[in-house]
């Protein structure tokens, strides 16, 4: 053979080689070609690139972070928002435009920046076929923030926000937005009411700010007008890069994108603290829906001593109606948030609110048998409890106060309850503060963990409990507390197994709406949760502390006859009295005993009410 023959021989073996191995086989193990592999690897991740655009489309929310959204898939090839329509690789670095798009000559609500009109008014306008609509037969996500730091990023917008020297003048922020808010209000009642009158959408002149659905209100993206959703995930700007990633992960795409630790966007003076509380009041009109379907708190005000998480609290409304969106079923789906880089352990997930905070009062007295009471108790539950789950109120409010309620991981703080004026009445009726401080309470132990009730002791009816409720319910509304339990310094507790039926039983806000529980009894006007533990969600406590009966029995009777009077119905959690506590424990020989060798056996029994005990109680009285 000669040497040109086998050079060309050797050639053809190569390139057949190369052909059989790369371009057909199924090989490596990966199940698919080479070609899927390369676009793939290129792409970052371990999903395919051109599954991708027929997995899911964003829709992009104004001053939302959908730019953030953009860039992370430009970065991969892949076209959604407004890469669909126009060309921005300097700023986003998007590839051509697949969708013809060009701008009105007029403002218009429909076709002015396309790529921010609601999917709702893109079918209205009979954009229905995906030849004209990137949203038609695919899985739609988006973005939502909160409305006071939206309509911020809104007021800060390069393009259509504020453009004068004196933007960083509070004054100026208020006015500014308070004047759009009442302009956008006017030309959407405008628009509406000539989409009524049988005009075609795209023939509408609309001014700014409508025409570029700056400051529309998120809800109008997200559900139809029947209240129907829309779009199925949403995310939140405020644990964007987290959710983004449980996002993309939820839809088998992994790392493929990943959201810029950095925005681009510059720190402005101004910040939501600055709203004044005209221009929060209009925010709160404009938006309620945007705060009640997608579970965002709204303030009256920015009290320099409150600490207000832009959070959201709640997971989205699946659908809303028009009487009362905050009364919605909620999303209710679990999804990871963390792919192994992120610090934050405690990332609320998509579809999940924050986990139920649960505040422990712990009644007490300044008695010498009390004092030993507190030291058993200190000794036993609280000192082998979960110490980063179960902590001091003042540990509590330090958490808060120092993340501004961003990052709170202690879940039931505890704090004994102690009356300490015997010079007053021992009911709270009047205005003096609920509480007071320890320097003014004779004989007041060093200890850091009570709280002195501004009323005198008492044991026989509900005097001191409603005053604990009232004291309660206002430091709950500050700090964020779902639920207020009362426990009796003889009732000895689990705290993990009170951490799971927290986990397992009690909602947190805003779905803790009326709830009261504990181990049932019943007396001739009333069934009660007995007094050596009990519990009720802040709204009952609240209306607990603000009422009192017109007749006095005892305590546990008492509590029960106020919250059922509320005129709404009250949801009652039976509880068995040894699902995970112990009580009547008030020696020490009965303490530790329990404490060294009965814990384990609790749960002792299912839940059920002692019918038999209490119709002979009935008789007997």
């Amino acid at each position: 053979m000669s040497r040109s023959y086998k050079e060309r021989f050797m050639l053809f073996a190569c390139i057949y080689l190369v052909y059989s191995v790369f371009l057909t086989s199924e090989s490596f193990g990966f199940g698919r070609s080479f070609m899927s592999r390369l676009l793939s690897n290129i792409a970052g991740g371990d999903g395919q690139v051109e599954d991708l655009t027929d997995k899911l489309e964003f829709v992009h929310i104004t001053e939302s972070g959908g730019g953030i959204v953009e860039k992370a898939a430009a970065s991969v090839g892949v076209n959604w928002g407004a890469c669909h329509f126009i060309s921005l690789k300097d700023s986003i670095g998007c590839a051509e435009p697949d969708y013809e798009w060009s701008a009105p000559e007029t403002g218009n609500f429909l076709m002015t920046s396309r790529w921010h009109t609601p999917p709702k008014d893109l079918l209205k306008g009979g954009m229905d076929k995906k030849e004209n609509n990137p949203y038609i037969e695919k899985d739609l996500f988006t973005v939502v923030r909160n409305p006071y730091t939206r309509v911020l990023a809104e007021y800060h917008n390069k393009w259509s926000g504020c453009d004068d020297d004196e933007c960083g003048n509070s004054e100026r922020m208020n006015s500014w937005i308070m004047r759009k808010l009442s302009d956008l209000t006017m030309q959407r009642a405008d628009y509406r009411a000539r989409l009524e009158n049988g005009e075609d959408a795209t023939d509408i002149g609309c001014p700014t700010p409508l025409d570029g659905k700056h400051l529309t209100p998120q809800v109008d993206y997200v559900y139809n007008d029947e209240g129907q959703r829309l779009i199925k995930n949403v995310i939140h700007h405020e644990d964007l890069k987290s959710e983004f990633k449980a996002l993309m992960k939820e839809h088998g795409l992994g790392k493929i994108m990943k959201i810029p630790s950095s925005t681009g966007q510059e720190k402005k003076e101004l910040s939501f603290l600055n709203l004044q509380p005209e221009t929060i009041s209009m925010v709160n009109q404009f938006y309620l829906s945007d705060f009640q379907a997608f579970g965002y708190e709204m303030v009256e005000d920015f009290a320099s001593d409150q600490h207000y998480s832009i959070r959201a609290t709640a997971t989205p409304c699946t659908e809303i109606g028009s009487d009362n969106v905050k009364e919605c079923e909620r999303d209710t789906k679990q999804s990871e948030t963390s792919d192994g880089d992120d610090t934050n352990n405690d990332v609320i997930p998509i579809g999940l609110p924050h986990a139920t905070t649960f505040l422990l009062g712990i009644f007490s007295d300044l008695s010498e048998q009390d004092a030993l009471a507190r030291e058993r108790i200190r000794d036993t539950y609280l000192k082998e409890s979960d110490e980063l789950r179960v902590c001091s109120l003042n540990q509590y409010i330090n958490q808060h106060q120092s993340s501004r309620g961003l990052w709170v991981p202690c879940r039931i703080p505890y704090v004994f309850i102690v009356a300490g004026d015997p010079q007053r009445p021992d009911e709270h009726l009047d205005d003096y503060p609920v509480s007071i401080d320890r320097s003014l309470v004779t004989n007041a132990p060093e200890e850091d963990d009570i709280i002195y009730l501004n009323i005198s002791e008492n044991d026989s009816h509900a005097g001191k409990a409603r005053a604990y409720f009232k004291w309660a319910a206002s430091i709950g509304e500050v700090f964020h507390i779902d639920f207020i339990g009362k426990a009796a310094s003889s009732t000895l507790l689990d705290t993990t197994k009170l951490l799971h039926f927290l986990d397992m039983e009690l909602p947190p806000a805003p779905l803790n709406r009326r709830m009261y529980g504990g181990e049932t009894w019943g007396s001739k006007t009333t069934y009660f949760a007995t007094k050596p533990f009990y519990f009720m969600s802040i709204d009952l406590a609240n209306y607990v502390g603000q009422r009192k009966v017109g007749w006095e029995w005892v305590e546990a009777v008492d509590i029960s006859r106020i919250i059922f009077s509320h005129p709404k119905p009250i949801k009652y959690v039976n509880c068995n009295p040894k699902l995970f506590w112990y009580d009547g424990l008030d020696t020490h020989q009965k303490w530790y005993d329990k404490w060294m060798n009965d814990m384990s056996n609790l749960p002792r029994s299912k839940s059920f009410i002692d019918t038999m005990g209490v119709c002979n109680e009935l008789k007997e009285n």
